[in-house]
């Protein structure tokens, strides 16, 4: 039997289960593994392309209004976080996003004359970009992922940290933007 259901329009079959999201239409492109969970309270943006693959799941109350967010086996993202901006969140198997993280796709830029919504889009920079998260990452909870970022495998990033800019390094920990040491591996 195919592991993945796709979504249909305003309910899906989760298991014996289904769920249904008022005004909420998923993308034809939106796949959802039988293993996959979804918990109470989630808030989608309209139109989603939703990739949820085996063994992953979004917690309570999290509000997820990025246009398309992928999730590899084994990606989870704790209760009350919020996915927003322009462009897609890329979870690699196995990451952990902890709990009331914000990972933002589109944000103003304090470089432009004008930092609200109500100026002109063209008195306004807004930065935008993807973010992807390697595998076996954890994002601690609390932290602030910005725009166009990419963060190594097995990197874990402290709880409470704020990143504006790609982590390169694998293996190691980071408070914020900053490396602050090298994890201790141990090999199987």
């Amino acid at each position: 039997m195919n592991d993945e259901y796709e979504f249909g329009h305003n309910c899906y079959n989760h298991g014996l289960k289904c769920f249904e999201y008022d005004k909420v239409i998923f993308s034809d492109n939106s796949k959802l593994s039988s293993s996959a969970k979804l918990y109470r309270g989630i808030k989608f943006r309209r139109g989603i392309c939703l990739v949820m693959q085996h063994s992953t799941f979004i917690g309570d109350n999290c509000v997820i209004l990025v246009p398309s967010l992928i999730m590899e086996s084994g990606s989870q993202i704790n209760a009350g976080t919020i996915l927003a901006g322009r462009d897609m969140v890329h979870l690699h198997e196995n990451v952990v996003i902890g709990y009331q993280c914000l990972l933002l796709t589109a944000s103003d830029s304090p470089e432009a004359e004008f930092m609200n919504d109500a100026s002109a889009e063209d008195l306004r920079k807004i930065k935008s970009g993807p973010i992807s998260i390697e595998e076996n990452a954890f994002i601690g909870s609390k932290s602030i992922i910005m725009p166009d970022v990419g963060i190594a495998p097995r990197t874990v990033v402290c709880a409470m940290s704020y990143v504006d800019r790609s982590l390169p390094r694998k293996n190691w920990i980071y408070r914020g933007n900053q490396p602050v040491k090298e994890r201790d591996m141990v090999e199987k």
